[in-house]
């Protein structure tokens, strides 16, 4: 048995001693080998690549275009361009979850109000808010949110009502000429 190490026996083993007549005998026929191969043409860039690129972006698009206008639509309110598109997302996801109308109905009360929109346009979200909540099993905290948006746009028509009417006016006297000719 041999007594070297085992490292030593595994690499002794794929040591191969050539003698320099078989070494130069192999390169010759190695470089023939070479010379007389057909020519193996290289792969550019296919079609096929360009046509899988365009096919990627394609099927991106339309999952992002969608998913994009969906969160875009997400916190407009009835007259912006997107709430048709925030309307039809509310009745998909109403079918998880059916109080997602309500909260949403509530939302835009209270961004009209923040906003500052004409008193018809909140009244008429906070008719629609209630709608939706009446509706609901249990309107948790939906309620008293609507009863604060609902007072606070009182508050605010009747300031309104205030400001408009003003301060009374004079009434004006007769008129007066701006200067006064005197004989001397």
């Amino acid at each position: 048995m041999d007594e070297r190490d085992p490292m030593d026996r595994l690499s002794s083993a794929y040591r191969v001693k050539v003698d320099p007549e078989t070494k130069d005998r192999h390169i010759a026929e190695m470089g023939a080998a070479i010379r007389t191969a057909p020519p193996v043409p290289i792969p550019s860039r296919s079609r096929f690549g360009l046509q899988h690129r365009v096919a990627a972006l394609a099927g991106v698009l339309v999952i992002a275009a969608p998913v994009g206008m969906a969160v875009a639509a997400e916190h407009s309110v009835p007259g912006d361009f997107l709430y048709p598109v925030k309307q039809f997302t509310e009745r998909v996801r109403a079918v998880v979850d059916p109080g997602v109308g309500a909260t949403h109905r509530v939302e835009e009360a209270e961004r009209l109000f923040l906003r500052g929109a004409k008193e018809r346009d909140i009244a008429h979200a906070v008719e629609r808010a209630e709608s939706a909540t009446s509706e609901l099993d249990d309107a948790g905290t939906l309620g008293p949110r609507l009863d604060r948006i609902h007072e606070r746009a009182e508050a605010r028509a009747e300031e309104q009502r205030k400001n408009r009417a003003g301060p009374p006016q004079q009434v004006p006297g007769p008129r007066v000429p701006n200067r006064v000719r005197t004989r001397v």
